[in-house]
């Protein structure tokens, strides 16, 4: 309620708002004004601050927006072999533009002002996307097979001080051959002559197939190492864009 000349209304009729604070209360004097002459009329400008109230937002929205892009950060963990790499970060995603959408929902449109944590969703929508790519690029690597050689920089990082850095051990020789895989038999071969010539390429054969098969099992373990070690790699890079991003976002919001 406004009375006489005074620079601010009172607040006798006004009922708190579930949305919005009232910050201030200015009012400007009554002005006098014609129209066309014929007749006077008053006017009275009311500005008043109003701030949106930010506890729906922060657990609806924000706290589950940002635990949904830590949660990603477990596609890297998630082992190959389990086959729900993909899956899990394809549902973080739509989960994440769902948020998106509600908050589009419940924010009035407009090109002008884009509220921050509709930045943050985005950012965290582009995020969980890109992990999307390298979680498709590892899978690809883990399953090259032994037919093709592990390039040699990437020996060099899988025999670097990075793998004891990033909680990962050193690949296994898989290119060792027991004795019974030498000789099945060995009586039988004490019982032949040192010149039966067919045993010894019977035994040749044997060993190149033993050495061919552990030659092909070490390059498969090369590619799942390297594959476990990219995945490590873009942990370590997804967590340190996620916590930046993170911190930005609640340094100016806070600021604001």
């Amino acid at each position: 309620m406004f009375y006489g000349s005074s620079s601010e209304f009172t607040l006798d009729f006004y009922e708190p708002s579930d949305q919005w604070d009232l910050l201030g209360r200015p009012v400007i004097a009554p002005m006098e004004r014609s129209f066309k002459g014929i007749w006077d009329y008053s006017v009275v400008e009311v500005t008043m601050t109003l701030a949106r109230r930010p506890e729906f937002f922060l657990y609806v929205i924000m706290v589950p927006t940002i635990l949904l892009v830590f949660l990603s950060a477990l596609t890297f963990l998630l082992p190959v072999e389990s086959g729900e790499k993909v899956s899990l970060a394809i549902t973080i995603l739509l989960s994440q533009i769902v948020g998106l959408v509600v908050l589009s929902d419940i924010l009035p449109p407009s090109s002008q002002y884009f509220p921050m944590l509709g930045y943050y969703v985005i950012y965290s929508v582009i995020l969980i996307s890109v992990s999307i790519v390298a979680t498709v690029i590892v899978i690809n690597l883990h399953y090259v097979g032994p037919h093709q050689s592990v390039p040699r920089f990437a020996r060099r990082l899988m025999t670097s001080q990075l793998m004891p850095l990033l909680l990962l051990s050193p690949i296994r020789d898989h290119a060792k051959i027991t004795p019974a895989e030498e000789d099945d038999n060995p009586g039988d071969d004490k019982a032949g002559s040192a010149g039966n010539t067919t045993a010894a390429e019977e035994l040749s054969d044997r060993l190149s197939e033993i050495c061919s098969r552990s030659a092909g099992e070490k390059r498969i373990a090369e590619w799942q190492q390297l594959a476990c070690l990219i995945d490590r790699l873009l942990l370590v890079c997804f967590l340190t864009a996620s916590i930046i991003g993170t911190l930005v976002f609640l340094v100016k919001l806070f600021n604001h």
